[in-house]
């Protein structure tokens, strides 16, 4: 009888230590994922010049922090005040409803949209705005709707939940070389419908309950994070399949993908964002400041002429001492000039796109450009 006893807490002991080696391992190979995971968008938040300003969404994964105002050290040395408005977005609140009178454009794109590193005034969304104003009895707002690694996804997803409702006149997306590399980060985050069009692009730290004790132990001990988390995965995914919706996308964002698909990828949300902005009967520009695709087979200008899209394509207006300054993790972006002359090219897009309301344009206006507003025939 003692023996057996015996026998059965010996093996009880074997399952116990077989039982923590494996809790072991695991808890090794999760930590070992979990710095992965970090990595894969470390690069999306770890800038100490964006810290301040950038935080997690629920929506479009990452945005400007809202209702704030930030100290910033412009490219030449000087500060000033980067402001944000209720929406989480750079500039003054904007009136809702629109108020008669009013010609709004909504800016989308990343850091060139952004454009964090220099004031205001000197962006292309504010001199796209002193542009038209010239052209126009009507009071032309433009507002800045670029986020921090956006791309054609976060874009699309920022329009359709936030920024519809302010009944823009014309929706510009900005189109970047980069945003093949933050459609892939973003996309495992990435929930879609039933028909593949993204619902929502989740932070993993947005809404996180640090305050509580799993969330806390979770924190330090990774089996029982993944545990939680795949609870959570689980649950969701039961409530998805009864509203009709798919699970999260992360198995469809794979790096490994050919070139061609990448872009055809990241510029899948493109007609998603025309179709909102026709949706409120605004006009739909895409346009790019330096060719977005490099030595690639793709073509911007050929898709947009494939899609009936108008494009505008600024390269030929950008040279090194305008558009090739280096910034954050070496990735090349507008100066002051380059940023007057994008938008001295968008103003010319819009006042061929809108019809009926520009006047006659005062002396230098806007600088004489070549025809690189690309409209295709309706």
């Amino acid at each position: 009888m003692l023996r057996s006893i015996v026998g059965a807490l010996k093996q009880l002991l074997y399952a116990v230590l077989v039982l923590i080696a494996g809790l072991c391992a695991a808890e090794v190979t999760l930590r070992a994922q979990r710095v992965q995971r970090h990595l894969t968008t470390a690069d999306l938040r770890s800038h100490s010049a964006q810290a301040a300003y950038v935080a997690p969404s629920d929506q479009t994964f990452q945005q400007l922090a809202p209702l704030s105002k930030f100290l910033v050290t412009a490219d030449d040395g000087e500060e000033f005040i980067l402001e944000t408005n209720s929406f989480g977005l750079r500039g003054p609140e904007v009136t809702v409803p629109k108020p008669g009178g009013v010609f709004r454009v909504i800016c989308l794109g990343d850091e060139t949209t952004l454009a964090a590193a220099l004031p205001a005034e000197q962006t292309y969304c504010e001199r796209l705005e002193e542009y038209l104003q010239a052209r126009t009895q009507l009071r032309v707002e433009v507002v800045n709707a670029g986020l921090p690694h956006g791309c054609p996804l976060s874009s699309y997803l920022l329009l359709k939940q936030r920024l519809i409702g302010l009944q823009p006149d014309v929706v510009l997306l900005h189109i970047d070389p980069t945003d093949v590399q933050d459609d892939l980060a973003i996309r495992p985050f990435t929930w879609m419908d039933a028909d593949g069009r993204p619902l929502a692009a989740v932070h993993p730290a947005a809404g996180k309950p640090h305050d509580s004790s799993l969330a806390r132990l979770s924190d330090e001990f990774a089996v029982l994070d993944w545990l939680r988390e795949h609870g959570i995965r689980l649950w969701q995914e039961e409530t998805a399949g009864k509203a009709g919706r798919s699970s999260p996308v992360a198995d469809r964002a794979d790096s490994s993908q050919p070139e061609a698909a990448r872009i055809a990828q990241t510029l899948a949300p493109v007609l998603l964002v025309r179709d909102v902005a026709a949706g409120a009967y605004a006009e739909f520009i895409i346009s790019s400041a330096r060719d977005p695709f490099g030595k690639t087979t793709w073509s911007l200008a050929d898709y947009s002429q494939e899609q009936s899209l108008t494009h505008v394509d600024a390269a030929s207006l950008l040279t090194p001492s305008t558009g090739d300054d280096p910034g954050e993790a070496g990735i090349a972006r507008l100066n002051v000039v380059g940023h007057d002359r994008y938008a001295a090219a968008l103003a010319e897009a819009v006042m061929n796109r809108v019809a009926g309301i520009w006047t006659e344009p005062p002396p230098s206006s806007i600088p004489t450009l070549p025809d690189i507003a690309r409209t295709p025939a309706q």
